[in-house]
């Protein structure tokens, strides 16, 4: 299935004069659609920018977790409790693709 949302990578950009902080798609260096923005509100700038990166990483969140759910998994069985241990086969790329996500999400512009 195709998502319905703007394809990543996006990107937070710096705030303007204003505080705000637009999130674009970035095809190439002359060409950015801005997608997004996060507007400051009168709001801590560091809470701003924060939430900006949290935004600009939701594609990317959303890859990685999908490459985390295997296809076969069915969850939706009711009979399997939600304490039981279900091994995963996923790859370092995975992880890595996790982890790179959470970073971006974590760091304030």
């Amino acid at each position: 299935m195709s998502a319905l949302h703007t394809p990543g990578p996006w990107l937070a950009e710096p705030a303007d004069m204003f505080g705000d902080h637009n999130i674009v798609l970035v095809k190439n260096e002359e060409d950015s659609r801005a997608i997004a923005a996060v507007v400051s509100n009168m709001r801590d700038p560091q809470e701003v920018a924060a939430n900006a990166s949290v935004i600009s990483a939701a594609p990317d969140l959303l890859r990685a977790a999908e490459s985390m759910i295997p296809t076969n998994l069915c969850l939706t069985n009711s009979n399997v409790r939600d304490d039981v241990v279900v091994p995963l086969e996923c790859t370092m790329g995975d992880l890595r693709q996790v982890a790179a996500a959470i970073a971006k999400a974590r760091c304030a512009a």
